[in-house]
């Protein structure tokens, strides 16, 4: 037996690796949640864009939430987007040069 949301959530997933592979990153979180909204209607999903929903505690409304993405009327949803991309090496000053002629000299060296 599957879990019970097993079908949409793997959509969810494959359409964010699509999204990503395509576009990679740097983009605004706007162009993500745009371009997963095309995906996964695509998909055949209906998809809405920052809807605000109601948040109950106990049955009672105590406040509203936007919602980045809601798919297919309040079966899955989004809090948050993120896209991001691999972390950057340490920065380590300075220049170096190599010159032209080191592997030449190098090379002379040994008598080849």
């Amino acid at each position: 037996m599957g879990l019970k949301y097993q079908d949409i959530t793997q959509d969810i997933i494959g359409a964010a690796f699509e999204v990503h592979n395509i576009l990679g990153y740097g983009f605004l979180e706007k162009v993500y949640q745009r371009a997963l909204q095309v995906e996964l209607v695509q998909r055949g999903h209906t998809v809405e864009l920052e809807p605000t929903v109601d948040v109950k505690y106990k049955g009672v409304i105590v406040g509203n939430y936007a919602v980045d993405l809601l798919v297919d009327d309040w079966k899955m949803l989004f809090s948050e987007i993120r896209f991001v991309h691999p972390p950057l090496p340490p920065f380590k000053g300075g220049i170096t040069r190599k010159s032209p002629f080191e592997d030449e000299d190098a090379l002379l060296a040994q008598g080849i």
